[in-house]
């Protein structure tokens, strides 16, 4: 976990809802996700750029979200709520390890 001091730095609250146990999409092909979310602390910083996705694909990213939580470990088939409840792709989830073990999470989202 992220050193205690840091974390007056991580001052935002993000939602994330993870994909449904029962399905992963519905009947018209929209991804599903469980009905209640998991708030963590976060900060978030702005930045548009042009970046590839795991798949090469051109995508725009619209900004780094930093989570001091390591567990449950954030992936793509997350839904991401930002404070503004905006609902934001999520580009790509690392989990960030140091000498003594997981530290934080970094997600990459995007529109």
């Amino acid at each position: 976990m992220a050193d205690p001091k840091l974390l007056p730095l991580f001052s935002e609250s993000v939602t994330f809802f993870a994909p449904s146990a029962t399905a992963s999409v519905d009947n018209y092909g929209k991804r599903t996700f469980a009905s209640v979310g998991a708030s963590f602390n976060a900060r978030i910083q702005s930045e548009d750029q042009l970046i590839r996705d795991s798949e090469g694909r051109v995508v725009q990213k619209q900004g780094t979200i930093y989570l001091y939580e390591t567990s449950p470990q954030i992936t793509t088939d997350f839904r991401c709520v930002l404070p503004d409840n905006s609902v934001p792709i999520i580009i790509s989830a690392d989990l960030v390890t140091d000498e003594d073990g997981n530290d934080h999470q970094v997600i990459k989202i995007g529109r």
